[in-house]
């Protein structure tokens, strides 16, 4: 019996060893972006017409991981050109590997 009882302690200490040199496993891996693009008026006659949501993209590592999700529109102003709308999207998109 004793020798089970330190067994079991035993693994417990070294999961819980485990559980903590790898924090990072266990956070939200993943990063807030901002993407600003441009849309024309022609299109897009009112800023409101703009997608509401965009799908985010970046490949790290050779594409060994990515950073996708979607992300919101946050706000709209007159573009560089009179005839365009730039729009800022913001959100956080999780890490994928």
């Amino acid at each position: 019996m004793k020798k089970f009882a330190l067994v079991t302690i035993a693994v417990f200490m070294f999961s819980f060893g485990l559980l903590f040199s790898f924090p990072e496993a266990f956070a939200a891996q993943g990063k807030n972006v901002t993407q600003t693009i441009e849309y024309s008026k022609t299109l897009y006659p009112s800023w409101q017409d703009t997608p509401k949501q965009i799908y985010y993209y970046q490949a790290i590592n050779a594409g060994a991981a990515v950073y996708a999700g979607d992300i919101e529109r946050t706000y709209c102003t007159p573009g560089f050109s009179s005839d365009t709308w730039k729009c800022t999207y913001k959100g956080f998109v999780p890490l994928y590997n």
